[in-house]
């Protein structure tokens, strides 16, 4: 990959115009330090390519434990996101204080493209929206969560299992 560096004014702002305008690509990869004295990563990508020799981004989820042993879940998935997904990015942005590296495939872009990119993702006006509460639950509620916690530790008592990674989905409906 190529790297275009730019200054930008507020790191802040900054990434929230990258969120703005590429939320309709098909992959979007934003990892937010929480620590402002390091970088953040911002990846896009509208296929799911996969370079070896370059950035990946992704993920596997826990279930794909049933493609390495032989073993099953029978969980309700209600946001059936696939067992494991990777894409090498067509464009990677890596912001650190004021200064933002772009990092870009060179078969795809040119530094006058990205430059262009740049221009129009400063232009975007980020307009604080009034977001309707979203109302978040669980999959499972907590007298049964805690029935299980119990069930699961009479078995690791009982020796019948040493080891337990008990989660559960938290979802909200009707959301967009």
């Amino acid at each position: 990959m190529e790297v275009f560096k730019h200054i930008i004014s507020d790191k802040s702002l900054f990434e929230h115009q990258l969120l703005t305008y590429f939320k309709n690509k098909k992959n979007i990869f934003f990892l937010n330090s929480n620590d402002s004295l390091k970088a953040n990563l911002f990846a896009i990508s509208d296929d799911d390519q996969q370079n070896e020799k370059d950035w990946q981004f992704g993920f596997i989820s826990y279930d794909y434990k049933n493609q390495i042993e032989h073993l099953t879940s029978s969980n309700f998935d209600g946001i059936q996101f696939p067992e494991k997904h990777f894409f090498t990015p067509d464009i990677l942005f890596k912001i650190k204080d004021n200064e933002v590296e772009t990092f870009y495939k060179p078969t795809t872009y040119t530094e006058q493209h990205i430059d262009e990119i740049l221009t129009k993702i400063k232009s975007v006006q980020c307009i604080e929206e009034d977001v309707e509460e979203i109302n978040v639950l669980p999959r499972v509620s907590k007298q049964d969560y805690l029935d299980n916690v119990k069930l699961l530790k009479q078995h690791i008592q009982l020796g019948d299992i040493y080891e337990v990674n008990y989660c559960q989905e938290y979802f909200a409906e009707n959301v967009d």
